[in-house]
């Protein structure tokens, strides 16, 4: 896919015709002008956001800990643009709506993600479970890099 400026100017003609008073244009949305190898660059966000992580859990500095969590978020956020764009990018356009859809659903189960990993922090302390959890996302996230070649190829 490349850049047409004609289709976005049809695409915004088209939505003032809506008679909307307002939408936005996020032309920092890696699905508007994909690049190329958007897969590894998603496993590289996974991979220095569980990094991140875990580094938090392992600082006993509480301004370096709030910074690594900071520097956490960001990668955070770059996975999340680039897996969504993903998604949307190689769903099938019959499914897409239903895709995203369950995507959105499964966002609501972290909370039951994090009262079973506060358990876990009561019973074994906040240090060893948090690096855990993200020496398994790491772990997980490396091997799906490695067995998945359409990630590869994305």
């Amino acid at each position: 896919e490349e850049y047409q400026r004609e289709a976005w100017h049809e695409i915004v003609e088209r939505t003032q015709a809506t008679g909307v008073d307002g939408f936005e244009l996020n032309l920092s949305c890696p699905h508007g002008l994909p690049e190329r190898r958007m897969g590894m660059a998603m496993v590289w966000a996974c991979l220095l956001y569980s990094a991140a992580v875990a580094g938090f859990a392992l600082m006993r500095d509480l301004w370096l800990a709030v910074g690594m969590l900071a520097v956490a978020g960001v990668f955070h956020s770059v996975y999340s643009a680039y897996q969504a764009s993903l998604m949307q990018l190689e769903a099938d356009p019959r499914f897409r709506s239903r895709i995203m859809a369950l995507q959105t659903t499964m966002w609501g189960v972290t909370p039951f993600a994090a009262l079973a990993m506060g358990q876990m922090i009561d019973r074994w302390g906040a240090v060893p479970v948090v690096f855990a959890w993200m020496a398994v996302a790491t772990v997980l996230c490396g091997a799906i890099a490695v067995i998945s070649r359409t990630l590869r190829d994305v």
